[in-house]
């Protein structure tokens, strides 16, 4: 049995919800790939051997390497994001179609 168009209606809303939220979650990693780029540390902040072990080196991978990650995990949840917001608009078309159709049969 084929849904009701308030059964429609409610999951393309769920789909548009869940979209915006994928996309909220791809904005806090985002602001957290910027943190994370910012974070500095001085020869100053580190021990004194630190450079001598190789640190400021090991800690500037690790920064770029955090940042990396971090924004594909924005790109990846704006993807997710956009597949549902598409999903949704199929949805909300292939309803129109019906009913348009419907409509012409009556």
């Amino acid at each position: 049995m084929a849904p009701t168009p308030e059964e429609v209606a409610v999951a393309i809303e769920a789909l548009r919800a869940d979209a915006s939220l994928m996309r909220s979650i791809g904005g806090e990693l985002a602001a957290a790939a910027n943190a994370a780029s910012n974070q500095v540390l001085s020869m100053f902040e580190l021990a004194g051997l630190s450079d001598y072990v190789g640190l400021p080196a090991t800690y500037a991978e690790l920064q770029q390497q955090m940042v990396m990650l971090l924004k594909e995990g924005e790109r990846a949840f704006d993807s997710i994001a956009d597949a549902l917001n598409t999903a949704a608009n199929a949805y909300e078309d292939d309803e129109r179609n019906v009913v348009r159709r419907m409509n012409a049969v009556n």
